[in-house]
């Protein structure tokens, strides 16, 4: 059975404040600062896309018609 052909994911191109990146590495960094950093980073990332998905079910439930059949 031939395997279906996975369409290339296509990520915009960011283009961060620079007082952003001031803010996010105010100078020198070791590994460990870089580590630090790109954690609280990556964990801004994902709860904000959680958030964003959660909102997206709630929004749902409150315009479909729901569970009619049970209530």
């Amino acid at each position: 059975m031939p395997r279906k052909k996975k369409t290339p994911v296509v990520t915009p191109a960011i283009d961060l404040p620079k007082e952003f990146l001031e803010k996010l590495i105010p100078g020198p960094m070791d590994a460990a600062g870089v580590e630090a950093v790109f954690q609280q980073l990556k964990k801004a990332v994902i709860e904000r896309a959680l958030g964003a998905e959660l909102g997206l079910h709630l929004a749902d439930a409150e315009g479909g018609s729901g569970n009619h059949r049970n209530g």
